[in-house]
């Protein structure tokens, strides 16, 4: 449980970090996960992190379960204290092949009126996809 806490805190810096159609590119996996914070989806949310090394000791569906409840409870609640998201543009990709890394980035409007620009950064993981990396990915 402790693990699935800390990754519902970390979730919560990411929302920060960035607010969403499935593709394996970076750009394409920022605009889902922004979908998915729009649409309050937590499941769609954990499926876009890279959670394989976190989880290699755990039931990974009970976890996920937990984990989507605490996103619940904790990272679309403080969405939807500035409004929910109005809506986001993807500003730049940087792509690292060689290192497997890129950064993507957004500018994102709350419906409250309030707007921020931040940079995401995502891996590939073992399988060649792109991902949201958790406690400071590679």
């Amino acid at each position: 449980m402790k693990k699935v806490f800390a990754f519902a805190v970390l979730c919560l810096a990411l929302a920060g970090m960035m607010t969403s159609c499935s593709s394996n590119s970076p750009k394409g996996v920022v605009s889902e996960y922004m979908d998915c914070l729009k649409s309050k989806d937590a499941k769609g949310l954990i499926e876009l992190l890279d959670l394989d090394e976190q989880m290699k000791d755990e039931d990974p569906e009970k976890a996920k379960e937990e984990l989507a409840s605490l996103i619940n409870d904790k990272v679309l609640k403080e969405l939807d204290k500035k409004g929910g998201i109005k809506s986001y543009t993807i500003t730049s990709e940087k792509i690292d092949e060689e290192k497997g890394t890129a950064t993507v980035g957004l500018k994102i409007t709350y419906g409250d009126g309030e707007e921020s620009e931040s940079e995401s950064k995502l891996i590939k993981d073992k399988n060649g996809k792109w991902k949201v990396p958790v406690e400071g990915g590679k």
